[in-house]
């Protein structure tokens, strides 16, 4: 997991349904960027990502959820 706050808004990145981070996928605090390339092992699975992004007061936030892995 990785939180990040910036001013107005903090952001929460986790990995659903894992305890760790894929050691190839990586997220920048300070950029708020994601990014990683997997081993042709890897590419097999996919992961599954949870995104939270609430402003300072958590008035509001976003959630989201998303998938990178093999198209099957």
């Amino acid at each position: 997991m990785s939180v990040t706050g910036r001013g107005a808004y903090a952001v929460q990145v986790t990995v659903a349904d894992a305890d760790t981070w894929p050691r190839w996928l990586h997220y920048d605090d300070k950029s708020s960027l994601l990014e990683g390339v997997p081993a042709p092992s890897d590419a097999k699975q996919t992961v599954t990502i949870n995104l939270l992004s609430a402003d300072s007061q958590h008035y509001q936030q976003v959630v989201d959820q998303f998938s990178i892995g093999r198209n099957i």
